[in-house]
């Protein structure tokens, strides 16, 4: 199960783990670079260390004291465009936020998108995330429909 998630293989983490991959943690105050330059995230804090290969992963975030729920997107890497530095899971909300921020997350990987890559400015990281966003949304669109 480990080797699937490191290489990103989350259909065989699912079969292994029985259902799909998850991560839980505290919500950190981030560097404030998405909702400056890109777009807002929540950064999580895992409770353990095994995380996905780094990249974009179309994701469903709970806030574990509420139980609310949202369809996200998160990013798993370093940032490369804006610096590389720690490793960090950043998760941007598709729904509303519509009342305080969670203190503790759980991010739940669905599928994966794309690797994590350098851009040339946040103007176009940014274009890229928005075609993240979409290619998110056809994913809980079509889930929908098979359901």
């Amino acid at each position: 199960m480990r080797t699937a998630l490191n290489e990103g293989r989350l259909r065989e983490a699912r079969r292994l783990l029985g259902a799909p991959y998850c991560m839980r943690g505290v919500v950190a105050r981030g560097r404030g670079i998405g909702g400056s330059h890109t777009v807002p995230t929540l950064n999580l804090d895992p409770d353990c260390e095994m995380t996905p290969q780094d990249g974009v992963y179309v994701t469903e975030t709970r806030d574990l004291e509420s139980g609310r729920c949202w369809r996200s997107v998160s990013n798993v890497g370093v940032r490369p465009t804006f610096g590389a530095g720690a490793r960090v899971v950043e998760t941007h909300l598709l729904d509303p936020l519509e009342a305080d921020p969670p203190s503790r997350i759980e991010v739940t990987f669905l599928r994966r998108l794309r690797e994590e890559r350098t851009f040339a400015s946040a103007p176009e990281l940014k274009q890229q995330i928005l075609q993240d966003i979409r290619a998110a949304n056809r994913f809980f669109a079509l889930r929908a429909a098979l359901r």
